[in-house]
């Protein structure tokens, strides 16, 4: 019942589960091996605040939130 996706430290995304393709209307081939950045706008994702964000991960921080996600077709 949860969408899940995976990535590594860098944004690439390894893998995504059944759930989440069907909710963002994506295949698998849409978004493995691509970057996160896919999922925002392009002004949120040219911010400082995306780059930190990338950046705390990478250091092994742990994010829990809600986040605003495009979808296939353009809308949130």
């Amino acid at each position: 019942s949860t969408a899940v996706i995976e990535f590594d430290t860098q944004g690439i995304v390894l893998r995504v589960n059944d759930n989440f393709l069907k909710s963002m209307s994506y295949s698998r081939q849409d978004v493995v091996g691509k970057h996160h950045v896919m999922f925002f706008d392009e002004q949120e994702a040219s911010s400082k605040e995306y780059q930190v964000f990338w950046q705390r991960l990478s250091n092994g921080e742990f994010i829990a939130s809600r986040f605003k996600r495009i979808y296939k077709h353009g809308h949130e």
